[in-house]
């Protein structure tokens, strides 16, 4: 429906069901226009709007959302015959009391003196005057039994006696704005939920590319783990390789190499009850000790090796140091 529709104008005098019969034309128009299926709600706001300032030969007809915790209506459409507006956008719950209780307990408000009727006569000085306003008729918007809304219908220049078919009409433009602002929430929610679904899928993804990266790590320390098991066989084998060495010599130290140094000590021993000159005598005195010393030297080593007692270069050294005597200078 546009601004060059052919708007019906009724008299008082006329058949209340030749009224409705032609509202209910109108609605059925509204219900079939395809503008009314899209998802641009201004557009929507504009059908509704024009479709019933037209329809009631009115001037102006605006849309109006509760909001901020029910306590203020905000303007979303407005609609005017002579395509002026004003700047009042907000209405406030503190400033019209009276109005908030009138469309919260009301059906619908039809002031034909809106000046002086006693849910509207708030906006007398601030509205209604100002904009040479006469007659309201205003329905509240009702999404599960509460207010959501207002649609307001206004009358300039004259006063406008409202009927109740008139009433009916509004209801049922406010109803089908009740069910547009549900499909609307309804196409959020669903967007939302796919948003949440993609945002999902997503950290799915992710789980599954982190699950990939751990079970690669997981098999590479595996890996690590089994080379890192023969390194330390293989370690573990050659460790008892060389203890079974030093084990070998241990024996042949204690056994093979001391006994001909026992049999060299003996020997030095039995020359030594020879009667020998003296030089000889200090030769073989000079032997003996170095035997014994090369002995307790042995010994030592030996009993180390068996205890299993760590051995390095720097203990032998030190062995060595302290078995052997230097000769005197």
């Amino acid at each position: 429906m546009n601004a060059s529709s052919e708007s019906f104008k009724p008299s008082p005098e006329e058949a209340p069901s030749r009224r409705l019969a032609h509202y209910h034309e109108v609605l059925i128009r509204v219900h079939r226009n395809p503008a009314l299926y899209q998802p641009d709600i201004q557009k929507i706001y504009a059908l509704v709007c024009q479709t019933a300032a037209q329809t009631l030969g009115i001037s102006r007809v605006s849309i109006w959302t509760l909001e901020k915790q029910n306590t203020a209506l905000v303007r979303r459409y407005l609609y005017e015959a002579d395509g002026m507006t004003d700047e009042i956008a907000e209405l406030l719950q503190t400033d019209y009391p009276a109005y908030f209780s009138a469309i919260r307990q009301k059906p619908y408000i039809p002031a034909s003196d809106a000046c002086n009727h006693p849910d509207t006569a708030e906006f007398s000085e601030s509205y209604l005057k100002p904009l040479r306003i006469r007659s309201m008729l205003d329905c509240p918007i009702l999404t599960n039994q509460e207010v959501t809304g207002v649609i307001c219908c206004e009358h300039q220049e004259q006063y406008r006696e409202w009927l109740p078919e008139d009433a009916l009409f509004i209801q049922s433009l406010a109803d089908l704005l009740a069910i547009v602002h549900q499909n609307i929430r309804i196409l959020q929610l669903n967007k939302e939920i796919r948003n949440q679904n993609f945002q999902l899928s997503e950290k799915n993804r992710e789980i599954a590319q982190l699950n990939e990266e751990l079970t690669a790590a997981n098999e590479e320390l595996a890996r690590t783990n089994r080379h890192l098991e023969e390194a330390v066989r293989q370690r573990t084998a050659e460790l008892e390789r060389q203890n079974l060495q030093l084990t070998e010599y241990a024996f042949i130290n204690s056994h093979l190499l001391r006994a001909p140094v026992a049999r060299v000590l003996g020997l030095l021993q039995l020359i030594q009850m020879e009667d020998l000159p003296v030089r000889d005598r200090q030769l073989i005195d000079a032997l003996f000790t170095s035997t014994q010393e090369l002995d307790a030297l042995v010994r030592e080593i030996s009993e180390m090796l068996y205890t299993g007692h760590p051995i390095s270069r720097e203990l032998v050294k030190q062995i060595i140091k302290k078995n052997l005597r230097r000769p005197e200078q």
